[in-house]
């Protein structure tokens, strides 16, 4: 079940937003919980989290903007899908770009942008929710694809790094390769495979991973016959990620 979030301080365009997420879900039998907010403050308040916000550019006391950098860090922790709405043009969108929307609606076009939004919303959040299932000692255990950093090779065995943790498996990365999106997931080394979506650049042939990602000694370091070879699949994974939004 996915919860969507929609805050708007017009109850007429909430009344109307409303009627075709359910209807666009409905259609494709997915459940969804709806929850509605008439102005930036309760949102803010609003304790539980939601996989996709519909927020309001221009509303009275807190505007959408304000409302997107309070919760910025939540958004960001909950990989929540930010929408804008907005009943202006060019020069608000420019600025809802400092808030990394994951899109925006015109709302003089909300009939004809809807669908097409709602679209790759649900595209973005099935390649989220994707799991992957492993084994180790008798058990076995599941982890979302956005969830995995990297797989390492350690003694007889892989750990497999997450942004808060780290689990170990049975295998090898030549089975990994087998069964990982090779979209998002790439061998940088004889040892390795590492999740794109963490990569934050390649210094003097490393890689760096996002802020607050660690994945302890391990070496990122790309052989340097493979440089050339590992930049072209970042590369692609970023022209990919540019066509999903």
């Amino acid at each position: 079940m996915y919860t969507i979030a929609i805050c708007d301080d017009d109850y007429t365009f909430i009344k109307k937003i409303s009627s075709s997420i359910e209807d666009f879900f409905v259609s494709r039998k997915i459940t969804i919980k709806i929850v509605k907010f008439n102005d930036g403050q309760s949102i803010i308040d609003y304790k539980d989290n939601f996989d996709i916000l519909f927020l309001d550019i221009q509303m009275p006391s807190l505007s959408g903007y304000e409302v997107a950098k309070i919760l910025s860090t939540k958004l960001k922790e909950e990989n929540t899908l930010l929408i804008f709405c907005t009943q202006f043009e060019t020069s608000v969108v420019y600025k809802a770009f400092d808030y990394h929307p994951f899109h925006f609606i015109r709302k003089s076009k909300f009939d004809i942008q809807i669908s097409e939004v709602l679209m790759m919303a649900l595209n973005k959040l099935s390649i989220d929710d994707k799991k992957y299932y492993f084994n180790y000692s008798g058990k076995s255990f599941s982890l979302k694809s956005k969830d995995i950093v990297c797989f390492i090779i350690f003694d007889k065995g892989i750990t497999i790094y997450t942004k808060n943790d780290k689990h170990r498996m049975f295998g090898t990365l030549k089975e990994l390769e087998a069964i990982l999106d090779n979209n998002y997931f790439i061998r940088i080394r004889s040892n390795c495979i590492i999740n794109c979506e963490y990569i934050k650049s390649i210094n003097n042939n490393k890689i760096e991973l996002l802020d607050g990602i660690s994945v302890g000694q391990n070496d990122l370091t790309i052989p340097r016959g493979k440089i050339k070879e590992i930049k072209k699949k970042i590369y692609n994974f970023v022209i990919l990620k540019g066509e999903e939004k």
